[in-house]
């Protein structure tokens, strides 16, 4: 918006320059000093309901209509091409350098971090699968890969007291292709007798037990889970083909193959389980097409036996 100037003066003498950025009226009010002495009414200034009126001075800032002025439009240059910014800055002498991932390298290329092997454990958690009465529990390959590699184990030692699920497992680890690389503790002697494997089996033997306690446990605590989800299952869908009944809806509706009509409750399983007396537990009717029974659920088969000798003695 342009800005006006204009000057004025006031009754007083004093004089007013002013610059205005917007349009509109001025006004000012002023008392001339002179009016004191005027006696005489003609000289004063008009009167309104007899209190003076003070000399009023209004300008007039001109409205200059604005001329409407282009909006600037932004330019858009178009892109230049990077292979010739790149030879653009080459010849004048500035370095070029590209940060994004060649197309030769790739994630698989980084090395993994080495692992810290304690080949002492190792050897104690071998004798101690060894010597299982019947042995059930297969040792890793990778444990067995490392041993064999480190010269702790040989190959004549292999093939005696090796069972066949010992093979499998380090066949198992070769086939996955190169090893993972480790590194073994250089405090920690490489055992070339059998006095010194014994001496290890007595020193890190309780690690090892400790451990199979504590996944054993674990094994256990999650068969047990197991078995009580799938009691819980079964009771409600005694409990809803038994309502199913009531209400006189057709059973004939099997879902898939291998589940005896016995069993078959229909498609629908969204309505809510009934509440029952927490004292009065409902009875479960399991139905199967054998007279055998057939456990809910296999116990898991990993965990080790190497147990048996402290079970035994307590």
């Amino acid at each position: 918006m342009p800005n006006n100037r204009f000057s004025f003066s006031l009754p007083t003498g004093l004089k007013v320059t002013l610059t205005a950025a917007i349009y509109g009226k001025l006004s000012s009010k002023s008392r001339s000093p002179a009016d004191a002495v005027l006696q005489s009414r003609s000289d004063q200034a008009p009167t309104r309901n007899g209190k003076r009126v003070d000399n009023t001075t209004t300008i007039s800032v001109h409205v200059v209509e604005e001329t409407e002025q282009e909006v600037p439009q932004p330019t858009y240059s178009p892109e230049e091409d990077p292979e010739e910014n790149t030879a653009k800055l080459t010849s004048l002498g500035i370095k070029v350098r590209d940060f994004a991932p060649s197309s030769a390298s790739s994630s698989s290329s980084t090395p993994p971090v080495v692992e810290l092997f304690n080949h002492h454990i190792a050897i104690a958690e071998y004798e101690l699968r060894m010597r299982e009465t019947p042995r059930v529990s297969p040792i890793s390959g990778k444990m067995l890969y490392r041993l064999v590699n480190m010269g702790c184990i040989t190959r004549e030692e292999a093939r005696k007291r090796w069972h066949r699920m010992d093979w499998d497992s380090l066949r198992s680890y070769e086939a996955m292709g190169k090893p993972y690389p480790y590194r073994t503790i250089q405090s920690l002697s490489v055992p070339t007798t059998r006095k010194e494997r014994e001496r290890i089996m007595e020193e890190w033997g309780h690690y090892v037990v400790f451990y199979d306690h504590v996944r054993a446990k674990s094994c256990k605590a999650e068969s047990k889970a197991v078995k009580a989800r799938e009691a819980r299952q079964m009771a409600y869908l005694e409990v809803e083909k038994a309502n199913r009944e009531a209400f006189g809806v057709d059973l004939a509706v099997c879902p898939s193959v291998g589940v005896s009509r016995e069993r078959c409750i229909g498609p629908s399983l969204r309505r809510k389980r009934p509440t029952m007396d927490g004292n009065n537990k409902p009875e479960v009717v399991i139905h199967c097409d054998s007279a055998a029974s057939q456990p809910a659920s296999i116990p898991n088969q990993q965990c080790s036996l190497s147990l048996q000798r402290i079970e035994g003695r307590q």
